[in-house]
């Protein structure tokens, strides 16, 4: 036996806490502005998430990450391209 650490199949945490993340974001978001789904978000309270993304979190923390992705989502359902 070897006291070496490792942690096999990290990634199936890393993916479950990637999930939750995702899963709150959406939740607050949704809750926030009233809306059912992510693509109902008008481009204004987008920018808003955008922004509140840039100033207030953390590049490593996994809310970045998500709200990235519900940002990400929502130009992918709206045709959005940044002029």
């Amino acid at each position: 036996m070897t006291n070496e650490f490792n942690w096999e199949r990290m990634y199936k945490t890393e993916e479950h806490v990637e999930r939750e993340a995702y899963s709150a974001a959406f939740d607050y978001v949704c809750e926030f502005y009233e809306v059912e789904e992510i693509d109902e978000l008008t481009e204004d309270q987008i920018k808003a998430v955008a922004k509140f993304r840039e100033e207030h979190v953390n590049e490593y923390s996994p809310m970045h990450g998500a709200l990235f992705d519900i940002i990400n989502n929502w130009e992918g359902e709206n045709d959005y391209t940044d002029e």
